[in-house]
């Protein structure tokens, strides 16, 4: 990936708004974990990515690279668990048991529509780092 940590704009937006789009993500995924039914890692869920979207908008407030790389380093931490999960999860697809087949599909295929997006995030959070540590602000003016 040689385009990696070298972006310009994510999409039509500059770079700080798709920071900003990625702290939504956190808070969202904080605020679905809160009326959530199931116990399993909800605390973790939740104080994780509560801590991360944070994160984000003070690095964007202080125009502070430090910051972000530490977003942009925690990111990659859960990146690489996500694609661990997915690795265990492609290797139970062909595992015999009574779980419906179709069942262990949607799961592998959530995990994996969580480790692009999560890459995609972690791309704009690098190249944001790299704009601002250059003297920029990240909002393309």
């Amino acid at each position: 990936m040689g385009w990696f940590g070298k972006m310009e704009k994510c999409c039509c937006f500059p770079l700080a708004g798709g920071c900003l789009g990625g702290a939504m993500f956190h808070f969202m995924i904080c605020i679905t974990s809160i009326f959530s039914t199931t116990k399993d890692y909800k605390n973790m869920t939740i104080a994780s990515n509560a801590i991360l979207g944070c994160l984000i908008v003070l690095g964007l407030v202080l125009k502070n690279f430090i910051v972000l790389y530490i977003v942009a380093l925690f990111v990659a931490f859960l990146l690489g668990i996500y694609i661990i999960i997915f690795v265990f999860l492609v290797i139970a697809l062909f595992a015999a048991n009574n779980m419906p087949f179709q069942h262990k599909l949607l799961t592998a295929l959530t995990v994996l529509i969580i480790v692009l997006i999560t890459a995609s995030f972690l791309n704009i959070y690098i190249s944001t780092c790299r704009v601002i540590k250059s003297g920029g602000t990240g909002w393309g003016i």
